[in-house]
């Protein structure tokens, strides 16, 4: 029951009332994928001595309490965010790893014998990604690209060259659980020729620019193989042998 009459508080206060006398909050910002975010908010009417002080910050986009302190526990902590009081005026919440499902809407409530107050601020996030790798297979390169934001596009290089057609490359779209994407575009081998290097670029279709390229690998480099790694083992214990017996001859001499 509780949570229900929040969550309709919580949308009364977002639609009618954007600030309320009482708090100060951080401005609206816009945060990089991955980085630490710390939000403040602050009472300007510091309550009496030894009063019982509630603050909380919520996300108004998800209609859920990130994180509620008071007095008696001031701090609470999360693999997702760090959230302190101090001395029932200062609340700080450090959002852990910035992801795409953070973005929006921020409220901090503060609730004491004086009152209830609300103020609200605004978190967008930069265009990003957070990962990328490159396999390849006899038949085929595959590069993938994690955490893209906002959406992405691969497109393939040889050399200066763009390859384009269905026939010559595949993608497919994964939506992750915190709002990222995870992007695989698979280039057929039996559609390309020469030797000149290829490389997969993520293509951001909205800001018309290139967020990152990765170079692809030779025909002859083929990942998931052991027989490369044998043989890349076996020169060694051959070099390994060759220069003990030179000491040796050396020694013995």
């Amino acid at each position: 029951m509780e949570s229900f009459l929040w969550t309709g508080l919580l949308l009364l206060i977002v639609h009618a009332a954007p600030t309320e006398e009482g708090l100060s909050i951080s401005p609206s910002f816009t945060a990089q994928c991955g980085q630490n975010l710390s939000l403040f908010c602050n009472n300007t009417h510091p309550p009496l001595l030894g009063s019982h002080v509630t603050m909380n910050w919520a996300h108004s986009d998800s209609n859920r309490v990130i994180c509620e302190v008071n007095t008696s526990h001031p701090t609470k902590e999360t693999d997702d965010y760090i959230c302190t009081m101090t001395e029932g005026v200062h609340l700080e919440l450090t959002l852990l790893g910035m992801k795409p499902d953070n973005r929006g809407e921020y409220v901090c409530k503060l609730s004491s014998a004086e009152g209830t107050a609300f103020a609200i601020t605004n978190a967008t996030l930069d265009e990003c990604y957070t990962g990328q790798y490159v396999t390849t297979t006899a038949e085929a390169y595959s590069c993938t690209f994690t955490g893209v934001f906002p959406e992405g596009e691969v497109h393939w290089f040889q050399g200066s060259e763009r390859l384009t057609g269905s026939t010559t490359c595949t993608t497919t779209v994964r939506l992750e659980p915190r709002g990222g994407l995870t992007i695989c575009s698979t280039l057929k081998r039996n559609s390309t020729s020469g030797q000149l290097p290829y490389n997969c670029s993520l293509w951001n279709p909205r800001a018309r620019h290139y967020l990152t390229s990765q170079l692809v690998t030779g025909p002859s480099k083929v990942t998931g193989s052991s027989n490369g790694k044998e043989a890349h083992r076996a020169f060694w214990e051959l070099w390994a042998i060759l220069l003990a017996s030179h000491f040796l001859m050396k020694l013995w001499a």
